[in-house]
This record gives structure tokens, sequence and C-alpha cells, in this order.
């Protein structure tokens, strides 16, 4: 699973923080619902846990 600790530090790490006002108004928590779904199918199952692992 994603938590939302490792996309808030992958945001951070991306200078998008200031984005998550935007975010919030869209839905933080279903755009981040939706990244869980589609997480493991875009990056192949377990590369997208790995690759925040290393965040």
């Amino acid at each position: 699973m994603v938590s939302v600790t490792k996309v808030l530090g992958l945001l951070e790490m991306l200078g998008l923080l200031e984005m998550l006002g935007l975010l919030e108004m869209l839905g933080l928590l279903e755009i981040l619902r939706l990244l869980e779904m589609l997480g493991p199918l875009l990056m192949g199952g377990m590369k997208f846990d790995v690759l925040l692992g290393y965040l």
C-alpha cells in the first residue's frame, strides 16, 4: 500500500507541496485512493512500493 506520508514526501521532493491546496480542493483522499489502485498496475506490481521505499 502507498502510505500518505510517502506520497507527501514524494510531492515535497518534487517541489509540489504548494499544490496540496489544489489537491485538497480536488479531493486529496480520492487521488490517493486512485494512486493506491493504479500504482501497482502502472509500475508493475511491487516496483511502485519499492520505488517509494527509497524516499
